[in-house]
């Protein structure tokens, strides 16, 4: 902001939150099943690996270019839910798109 700018006039006021008390909790209530989330879809990622290049190079990439990955072709590819890795696989060709063979579930902790 510079100095010949002028300064906008606003009006500040306190705010008064009221508390909200906890619901009674009902005896017995049920727990959700799994089967509400059943049809819930999510997004998985799978990560072939990963590069480190320079902005030089990166601006320097073109169509033919080719950019070499950390991960050997003898290594397993994550798969991620949530940018958390879930499992890890074999990629696979499944008639004309790529597949993930699992060959590992991690645990959930």
């Amino acid at each position: 902001m510079t100095s010949s700018t002028p300064m906008k006039q606003v009006h500040v006021a306190p705010v008064q939150l009221t508390e909200h008390a906890e619901l009674p909790q009902e005896k017995n209530t049920a727990m959700p099943s799994r089967a509400m989330l059943d049809d819930i879809k999510v997004n998985v990622d799978v990560c072939l690996g990963t590069a480190e290049l320079t902005v030089q190079q990166l601006m320097t990439l073109q169509k033919g270019s080719v950019v070499e990955l950390e991960q050997s072709l003898q290594q397993h590819v994550d798969v991620l839910l949530n940018g958390k890795v879930i499992a890890r696989g074999e990629i696979v060709a499944v008639d004309e798109y790529f597949g993930i063979h699992v060959t590992q579930v991690l645990d959930a902790s």
